[in-house]
């Protein structure tokens, strides 16, 4: 009889209990890694960085392909495009990096000096960031809005009104980066380089194509708009519209991050900090401000005189670039 019932005992196969040592391995192996992300130390960076080119080296090509020669030829066959873009970005430049006043550096800073010790408190760094960029976003809106409508029209980038209407946008509610810089303080340069690569690769690719055609089709309606300057609109708007996405996907990531210290993302929205921590973060942030602002506000001057200078210089710099 009990011979019978072994015999009914059915016997794993080698290749079942190879695969199943297979798992016990890999099982063992993420929790290794997952207590070595515990641990502050070099090794963090030094695996986002290989794990953000080995992703690089595999997205190269299709991304090469898609910037270099699909996009040009086919989705936005318009160099002067590119050129608006650019000249846009170029004076607005110097306005986004005065009004953020290096706020991003300096949580990143604060976030990184005391994500293992008291990860309340760089929540705290991370609420201050998200209202200090909220109100200054609402004020940049208004004054660049009311320049684009009451000023420009009389300049020689009369056509670009509607594009800084759209463009300064980007900086309301002008958290996209948040969640980013939180993950970077945290030491989880796994997430953070996974995201940029989602957002730069995947996610910008589709919201500027989708948005580019829909703006083509509506500017091709209306010939006081026109294709051109639909494609531009589309290309802006999706640029906008791919940092909000990312947004949500790095606040899910971070979600997670900062759930074993009891922690969720409705902290990042209870007002916490004080003067003496805004204090902190606005000296930091006035220290490194003036290295990126004389950049910018350089290239900034350079871009008016070449405007003053060569009235389709949008025209040459889109070319250039195609």
């Amino acid at each position: 009889m009990g011979a019978a019932d072994n015999d009914a005992v059915p016997r794993a196969s080698p290749w079942q209990k190879r695969g199943a040592a297979r798992r016990e391995k890999n099982r063992k192996e993420k929790l290794d890694a997952d207590a070595y992300w515990k641990e502050t130390g070099f090794h963090r960076p030094l695996a986002g960085f290989w794990w953000n080119y080995s992703l690089l080296l595999v997205l190269a090509l299709p991304g090469l392909i898609v910037i270099g020669v699909v996009l040009p030829q086919f989705i936005l066959p318009f160099p002067e495009a590119f050129g608006f873009n650019t000249v846009v970005t170029s004076i607005l430049g110097p306005v986004y990096l005065f009004a953020d006043f290096g706020i991003k550096e300096a949580i990143g800073r604060f976030i990184a000096q005391y994500s293992e010790s008291e990860p309340r408190r760089a929540i705290n760094y991370m609420s201050f960031y998200f209202y200090y960029q909220m109100w200054t976003g609402f004020i940049q809106v208004t004054i660049i809005s009311w320049i684009a409508i009451n000023t420009l029209p009389y300049t020689d980038i009369s056509y670009a009104g509607w594009f800084f209407l759209v463009y300064i946008l980007i900086q309301w509610p002008g958290t996209p980066g948040l969640f980013i810089t939180a993950l970077n303080g945290f030491q989880r340069f796994d997430k953070s380089n996974v995201l940029i690569v989602i957002q730069n690769v995947a996610i910008q690719t589709m919201t500027q194509v989708g948005f580019i055609f829909l703006g083509r089709y509506a500017g091709a309606l209306s010939p006081a708009v026109g294709e051109l300057m639909g494609a531009t609109m589309g290309f802006i708007v999706g640029s906008y519209f791919d940092d909000f996405i990312a947004m949500v996907i790095g606040a899910l990531l971070f979600k997670k991050v900062v759930k074993p210290f009891g922690l969720s993302l409705i902290d990042v929205l209870i007002i916490r900090f004080d003067k003496k921590l805004v204090k902190e973060v606005l000296v930091y942030g006035g220290k490194v401000l003036p290295s990126g602002l004389s950049y910018v506000g350089v290239n900034a001057a350079i871009t008016f005189m070449l405007i003053a200078w060569f009235k389709s210089y949008s025209t040459y710099v889109g070319l250039n670039s195609s």
